[in-house]
C-alpha cells in the first residue's frame, strides 16, 4: 500500500524527480561498493575470494546496474515529457 509521501510525490513530478534521483545517486553508491570488493577480493588471488566477487557481480552489480539503467531512463523520459 503506497505510503501518504508516495502519493504526494505521485502528484508533484518536481518531487518524483528528486526522489527518483536521489534513490539512483543510493544505487550508484552501492554499486561502486561492490566493484571495489570485487577488485580486492580478486587481488587477494584466493579461489574462495573469486567465487565471492563472482557471487557479487552476478547477484549484486548485474541487477544494480539493471535498475540504475531503468530509473535513469524513466527519469530522463518524464524530464523530457515535462519539457515538451
Amino acid at each position: 500500500m503506497p505510503s501518504r509521501r508516495d502519493k504526494a510525490l505521485a502528484h508533484d513530478p518536481h518531487r518524483l524527480h528528486e526522489a527518483l534521483t536521489s534513490h539512483i545517486r543510493g544505487l550508484e553508491v552501492a554499486m561502486s561498493a561492490v566493484i571495489v570488493s570485487v577488485s580486492a577480493l580478486r587481488r587477494q588471488n584466493c579461489d574462495i575470494d573469486e567465487d565471492i566477487a563472482r557471487v557479487l557481480e552476478r547477484s549484486a552489480a548485474d541487477r544494480l546496474d539493471i535498475e540504475i539503467e531503468r530509473l535513469q531512463a524513466f527519469v530522463t523520459k518524464e524530464t523530457d515529457h515535462q519539457d515538451s
